[in-house]
């Protein structure tokens, strides 16, 4: 057992020193971004990075401590990993190494480093963010049974001097790449040369004064390739960046504005609850709200579509205590959807008014009595809805007391506080993966401002 937990440090160990070497830092800009901060290990746990290898956070720290404490020092909570100042590599040097390198895209599908160093063989070096090898080699993130360390060779693979028999030669690019050369000059030769085939080139660089002799490749489809400078690539991706935190920055006011305005959300306040039953079944939260206020101020009304009972919760427990005696001695039903309340003051206009609606009358009239209740009841607009031969009775109410009362309130207290973890876990989530994206591929911002 020992044995394997001192493998999987010994591999975290090997995949922190590459995370934060000069030639992986060049490329992803996530963590290029932040080399002067502490990054939470959190951000290692995601399958194009640590993996399942950061399931435990105590591993990855003990790791960074014991394996990696030249490039990486771990926060002293042990909950963050940072870059070590003295092997930080300077901007001045990142500058230096991407005078010579160019960003390629939409590769042809199956290509390979041996099919693209065949190609044109002049190429110093080919790069991939460990993001990319990670993903390319290891779909659920690298395991230690499965990873091969030859693969980390793709940081900075020189095919010039790589032994004929590595596995890197046969690793499938993702669709784009990062090539050097020795000299600039080389770099406009090999520009030129592609030119030449129709490559859709991001950046004009005036190479038509070069010749090559590497003319006699063919057969690779470089008129669908497309270039640009690295250091064009470097100013977009920064930009790609900002945009994001700019974003993130955005979010996290507009979250905290709204959690600030409904923080407490409903209080618990007793006697202030009633349900209801013998409403229309197609009526609306909207016209009961309406009926229920002639009594006393509401604050809520809890209906779902289709049902003839719900809960009303009203501002004061004397409102809601008004609305039991009203509703106990007098007899109101809802004759459509769109009633917001009609008296019934004897059996006879009960029975006159349903015989109206099984006949499929479209119009009638409700009495009116001395408290205005037909004053505010509906017409029976026939609407294709309304006419659903419901049986008419009484809206009936009733308080809600002891355990009633309490699983109500557990209710609410549930609802509210799946919705705050929707809220912290799902928004920040999808934007967190978001600003994440670039350390994986950077492609989309650049198809977005070339074409």
């Amino acid at each position: 057992m020992s044995t394997k937990h001192e493998a999987t440090e010994k591999l975290i160990g090997t995949l922190l020193n590459a995370f934060y070497s000069a030639s992986n830092l060049l490329l992803d800009a996530y963590l290029l971004s932040r080399i002067n901060e502490a990054v939470p290990i959190s951000v290692f746990q995601s399958p194009v990075r640590l993996g399942r290898l950061a399931a435990d956070e105590v591993v990855v720290a003990k790791a960074a401590r014991q394996k990696c404490g030249d490039k990486v020092c771990v926060s002293a909570d042990g909950s963050a990993l940072a870059s070590n100042g003295n092997n930080k590599p300077t901007e001045k040097m990142l500058r230096k190494m991407r005078e010579h390198m160019l960003y390629l895209e939409d590769l042809p599908a199956g290509t390979t480093v041996k099919t693209l160093h065949s190609q044109f063989p002049t190429i110093k070096s080919i790069h991939l963010p460990l993001t990319s090898i990670i993903h390319q080699t290891c779909s659920n993130g690298p395991e230690v049974a499965s990873f091969d360390l030859d693969w980390l060779q793709l940081l900075a693979f020189h095919p010039q001097t790589a032994s004929p028999d590595s596995p890197v030669w046969s690793i499938k690019l993702p669709g784009f790449v990062f090539v050097s050369f020795d000299e600039y000059y080389d770099m406009r030769i090999w520009l030129n040369w592609v030119w030449e085939r129709g490559s859709k080139e991001l950046e004009y660089i005036e190479s038509h004064s070069f010749e090559t002799s590497s003319k006699t490749v063919a057969d690779f489809e470089w008129e669908y390739v497309r270039i640009l400078p690295m250091e064009t690539w470097h100013t977009r991706t920064q930009e790609y960046q900002s945009l994001m935190h700019k974003r993130r920055s955005l979010l996290d006011v507009t979250m905290s504005s709204r959690a600030g305005s409904h923080a407490s959300g409903a209080e618990y306040e007793p006697g202030v609850v009633i349900t209801y039953t013998g409403v229309h079944k197609s009526t609306s939260r909207k016209v009961l709200k309406q009926l229920f206020e002639l009594i006393a101020p509401v604050s809520y009304i809890d209906h779902t579509i289709h049902q003839t009972n719900g809960f009303v919760r009203f501002k004061t427990a004397q409102g809601a205590s008004r609305a039991f005696h009203y509703f106990s001695r007098q007899c109101i039903v809802q004759c459509s959807p769109k009633d917001i309340g009609t008296l019934i003051t004897s059996s006879t206009q009960l029975r006159k008014i349903q015989e109206k609606l099984s006949n499929g009358s479209k119009k009638g009239s409700t009495e009116v009595d001395e408290e205005g209740w037909g004053e505010y009841g509906m017409e029976f607009d026939d609407d294709g809805e309304e006419d659903d031969n419901q049986e008419l009775v009484g809206i009936k109410v009733r308080i809600l007391e002891g355990r009633e009362e309490r699983e109500y309130w557990d209710s609410i207290h549930q609802v509210r506080l799946k919705h705050r973890t929707h809220n912290k876990h799902g928004a920040f989530q999808i934007l967190q993966e978001l600003e994440m994206r670039p350390c994986i591929e950077q492609r989309p911002l650049l198809q977005i401002q070339s074409r």
